[in-house]
C-alpha cells in the first residue's frame, strides 16, 4: 500500500488549516441495498484484450483485531505533489483500479491496470458497448455524488460514494449568491446520502450494501479490522461570522461508525467530537488505535473566536496580513483514539513555530522538521525523540515505499530533483525523475520490487477547440524501486486504453 503524504503543510493554507467539528450520532443499523445494479456477464476475459481480471488473491485483507488503512485519501494542500496524491484509486497485489474519463465523456469509468500483463482494462464486460454512455457497466453515477472511494477488502471491491467534503474550510461573505441558487444548494444538501457498494474484483454483481440518512456525508479515509471496516458519517453544516460576513464549513453528528461484513450492518460508532476547542482530522492508524490531529488556537479559543483573522477576504486568495504572525502561535495537537476503550490520548502537540514540517505517523514514529531542517522522529507511546543523522541541506518532504523523500536546497535551485534515504536518514540517493512535460513523475504505489508511477500525458485533441484538448490521460508505467531511487528512467509503460 502506498503512504499518503499528508503533513502540517496542509494547515498552512486557510482551507486545510481549520479542521472539522464533530458530535455523535448513530446512523441507521438496518440494511439498506437500495437499487441493486448487476453488471452484465462475467468478465471472463477481456475481448477487446485478452485479459483475464484480477483474482482473489490480490486482495487486500486487515488482519483481525488490526487496524489496516484501506483507502487514504488524496493530499490537498501538499507542498510535493506527486506522492500518493490520488483520489478514487484502490491497489492489489495484481493491479490497480480508478476512476477516469474514457476519451472525453466526463462519465467516472472504472478502470484497472494489470500488473501482469502492462494493460489498461475498462472494467466493462459487454463487448459491444462503446463505453460512451451512462449504461456501460463501468459508469458510476449517483445523484449528488462527486467522491468515489475505492477500496479492496477480502475477496471483494468496494466503493463508498459521497457528496464533495467541505469540512474545515472557509468563505468570504459578501452575499454573492443568488436566491434560486441558495434554494438549489439546500435541495442538494437536504437529499444526498453517502453509500456503500459492494462487487467482485472483476466489477460484476454491484449492489448497494448501505446507504446513510438523508443529508449525510462520509469522509475518504476507510480502514479494516479483519471482520469490518471503519469510516467516519457526519451532517454537513455552515456557520456566519456576523462581523465578516464568512461562511465556515463544518459538521455535525460527526462519528466513527463501523461496517460489519458478515452481519451486513453498523454495529459500533464512536462520536468524534471537538477537543477543547480543537476539531480532530482523520489520518492514519496504529495497531488498535486511530491516528487523528487538530489545531488548538491561542488560549483555547475557538475558530469562530478568531475569524477576524482567519476570515478570507474579498479578493480571492487574499489573507489578512496578521495572519502568520498569529499562526505561528497556534499549535499542532496528536491523539489517538482507542477503538476498544474509545478513550481519545492527547499524545504530543508543538508550536507550529517550531516546526517546519510534520508528516503522519509511521511505524509508531512521526517524523518533524525544525525550522533550521534537522529533521527528529517522536515514538507515539514512549515519547522519546531521535534526531536522524541527515547532512545539512536536506528537507523532509514525506514518504515513498520505506524510503524517505528528501529535497536539496544549498545545491542548484533549479535541480528538482528527488533524494530518497533510509528511515534512519541513511543511504541518501538522488532520482531526478520527471514526466514528459518536465515536471516530477507521480509516485503511486510500490508493485513487488517496483513502483507504478504516472511518468507523463497523452492529450486526446478537442474536436470543437482547435490546439485544446478535450480529455488528459495519464501515462502509467512500472519502474524497478532501484531504478526510481537512482534516476534510471527504465520504464515499462501501459497499454492504454485512451491512448491511439
Amino acid at each position: 500500500m502506498k503512504k499518503t503524504f499528508k503533513g502540517i503543510t496542509a494547515f498552512l493554507t486557510l482551507a486545510a488549516m481549520l479542521a472539522f467539528t464533530a458530535c455523535g450520532k448513530t446512523e441507521t443499523n438496518s440494511e439498506q441495498s437500495g437499487e441493486n445494479s448487476v453488471l452484465a456477464a462475467q468478465l471472463d476475459t477481456d475481448p477487446k484484450t485478452g485479459i483475464s481480471p484480477p483474482n482473489e488473491t490480490s486482495a487486500i485483507s486487515a488482519k483481525k483485531g488490526e487496524l489496516t488503512m484501506l483507502h487514504e485519501p488524496d493530499c490537498p494542500g501538499s507542498l510535493i505533489p506527486g506522492i500518493g496524491c490520488r483520489n478514487s484509486v484502490c491497489y492489489t497485489e495484481n493491479g490497480y483500479y480508478y476512476f477516469g474519463e474514457y476519451k472525453s465523456d466526463d462519465y467516472p469509468h472504472l478502470f484497472y491496470l494489470d500488473y501482469a500483463t502492462l494493460q489498461e482494462v475498462i472494467v466493462c464486460s459487454d463487448s459491444s458497448c462503446k463505453h460512451d454512455t451512462v449504461n456501460c457497466a463501468s459508469v458510476f453515477l449517483d445523484e449528488y455524488v462527486f467522491e468515489y472511494h475505492l477500496f479492496v477488502f477480502q475477496d471483494h471491491l468496494y466503493c463508498l460514494t459521497t457528496d464533495i467534503d467541505q469540512d474545515g474550510s472557509l468563505q468570504s461573505g459578501g452575499g454573492f449568491i443568488s436566491d434560486k441558487l441558495k434554494e438549489i444548494n439546500d435541495e442538494r444538501e437536504s437529499k444526498r446520502r453517502a453509500s456503500l457498494y459492494r462487487m467482485n474484483l472483476d466489477g460484476t454483481e454491484r449492489q448497494r450494501l448501505w446507504q446513510s440518512d438523508a443529508g449525510y456525508i462520509a469522509e475518504s479515509e476507510v480502514f479494516g479490522d479483519g471482520t469490518g471496516f471503519w469510516f467516519v458519517t457526519k451532517q454537513p453544516s455552515a456557520e456566519v461570522h456576523e462581523e465578516t460576513g464568512a461562511v465556515y464549513n463544518h459538521s455535525k453528528d460527526r462519528a466513527f461508525i463501523r461496517y460489519d461484513i458478515n452481519e451486513r450492518k453498523i454495529t459500533d460508532k464512536i462520536p468524534l467530537e471537538d477537543c477543547n476547542n480543537i476539531a480532530l482530522r482523520v489520518d492514519n492508524c496504529t495497531g488498535d488505535k486511530f491516528f487523528l490531529l487538530g489545531k488548538a488556537y491561542p488560549n483555547g479559543t475557538s475558530i469562530m473566536d478568531n475569524m477576524d483573522i482567519l476570515a478570507p477576504g474579498t479578493e480571492i486568495g487574499s489573507i489578512n496580513p496578521d495572519y502568520w504572525d498569529f499562526n505561528d502561535k497556534c499549535e499542532c495537537v496528536y491523539f489517538t483514539l482507542d477503538v476498544k476503550t474509545k478513550e481519545l490520548r492527547e499524545i504530543t502537540r508543538y508550536k507550529i513555530a517550531d516546526v517546519n514540517f510534520g508528516a503522519d505517523c509511521r511505524n509508531g514514529l512521526l517524523y518533524f522538521e525544525k525550522p533550521d531542517n534537522s529533521i527528529f522522529t517522536l515514538d507515539i507511546e514512549s515519547g522519546e525523540t531521535a534526531e536522524l543523522n541527515i547532512p545539512e541541506g536536506y528537507r523532509f518532504m514525506g514518504f515513498f515505499a520505506d524510503k524517505l523523500v528528501l529535497s536539496h536546497y544549498p545545491g542548484d535551485r533549479n535541480d528538482r530533483a528527488r533524494y530518497f534515504a533510509d528511515p534512519d536518514g541513511s543511504n541518501i540517493t538522488r532520482s531526478g525523475l520527471l514526466t514528459n512535460e518536465g515536471v516530477d513523475i507521480d509516485l503511486i504505489t510500490v508493485v513487488g520490487d517496483d513502483a507504478l508511477v504516472i511518468n507523463g500525458e497523452f492529450g486526446i485533441p478537442s474536436e470543437t477547440s482547435p490546439g485544446a484538448y478535450s480529455c488528459r490521460t495519464p501515462l502509467y508505467a512500472l519502474i524497478s524501486l532501484d531504478d526510481l531511487y537512482n534516476g534510471r528512467a527504465n520504464y515499462k509503460p501501459f497499454d492504454m486504453v485512451n491512448v491511439s
